[in-house]
């Protein structure tokens, strides 16, 4: 439970790091492109490898950790629903 807190703060506390990443760019969308190029595109971006440096419970180094962005979507969400369990956990525990 400790490391499931401490898993949903680290990715809680890089969730606005990676908001610049993957804002959308300035260029416009060639109207000559086609859905399947477009999405491919999108498909790709999510398969790209983002790189961070975290401090790692234990350590007072920092380490690079790389995941891919749907990886890292996937974490934080999984630590966004772990939190929200335990909140509401321990909110149905106080009033029984």
């Amino acid at each position: 439970m400790f490391v499931a807190i401490i898993f949903a703060a680290l990715a809680i506390q890089a969730a606005p790091a990676t908001a610049s990443v993957g804002a959308p760019s300035a260029e416009p969308v060639n109207g000559s492109q086609s859905a399947s190029v477009q999405d491919r595109d999108s498909r790709n971006d999510l398969d790209r490898v983002v790189c961070r440096r975290e401090n790692v419970v234990g350590s007072n180094r920092p380490q690079r950790i790389c995941h891919t962005r749907r990886e890292w979507a996937a974490m934080r969400e999984a630590a966004q629903d772990t939190l929200n369990r335990s909140e509401r956990d321990s909110v149905n525990s106080l009033t029984q």
